[in-house]
């Protein structure tokens, strides 16, 4: 589906982060939405005469007019327009009349809702895409990258401790589950109904040696993903350490 226009990314309790990133374009995570500036060069008919409908290089017309085409997305009321401008994603000096005549002459010769694959870019042909979703992808794609293991998609995570609170707070969730089931078991084994019933007990036992290893399977998890995460960052820190000193004619110890 398009993606939702502004006012409805506010309903939606979406704080809009402006980034430079056009790959990052129209991708959420969280509360959060990114979106890359409008260029104030695409918005001129001479730019586009000159240096995108006379260029060679058809990928580039294809991404500029499917970025575009997210703007119509986006900006479809005057309140949209209003907080465009207050968050400067477009031009100070663009009008909300001017915009409205803009819109018209581009759906003249475009649908709003199903962009044509034949003008634009294939990631135009989608609206929003979720992080979370990116990242798999990139973890699980068909060709191992290390990387891209390690990073995923976006890495939006500048600390160990923000990344294992966001990722494993479920296993708090679990722990309190597990928590209240075995207390229950514990009084059903104290009736004489249920402590005569073998299918009962053998449940129970099941259910506590599995209550005893999944909380230390998920901690032998988080220690090897930390130290993933650790050694990743040291090789990458060391290297590029080397380099600069390297550059700058100074030995490595």
């Amino acid at each position: 589906m398009t993606a939702r226009p502004l006012h409805r990314q506010k309903m939606l309790k979406r704080k809009i982060i402006v980034t430079e990133q056009i790959d990052l374009h129209l991708v959420w995570h969280s509360s959060y939405m990114y979106i890359k500036p409008m260029p104030t060069y695409l918005l001129s008919r001479t730019f586009w005469e000159e240096h995108l409908l006379a260029d060679e290089d058809e990928e580039l017309y294809k991404c500029a007019w499917g970025f575009l085409t997210t703007y119509t997305w986006l900006v479809c009321y005057e309140s949209d327009f209003r907080i465009a401008q207050d968050l400067h994603l477009l031009p100070s000096e663009l009008k909300w009349p001017q915009w409205q005549s803009l819109l018209g002459e581009f759906f003249k010769t475009s649908d709003k809702d199903i962009p044509y694959t034949s003008k634009v870019n294939k990631r135009y042909i989608f609206g929003e895409l979720r992080l979370g979703r990116l990242n798999m992808i990139y973890r699980l794609a068909p060709r191992f990258y290390f990387k891209y293991f390690v990073q995923g998609y976006f890495n939006v995570y500048n600390e160990y401790g923000t990344f294992f609170s966001r990722n494993f707070a479920w296993l708090v969730t679990v722990f309190a589950y597990v928590t209240i089931i075995i207390i229950a078991m514990t009084l059903g084994l104290t009736t004489e109904r249920l402590n005569g019933d073998q299918r009962f007990q053998n449940a129970s036992y099941g259910f506590a040696v599995l209550s005893i290893i999944v909380p230390v399977a998920a901690v032998g998890v988080m220690i090897i993903m930390f130290l993933i995460l650790f050694l990743n960052n040291f090789i990458v820190t060391r290297v590029l350490l080397k380099k600069r000193k390297t550059a700058l004619g100074i030995s490595l110890v």
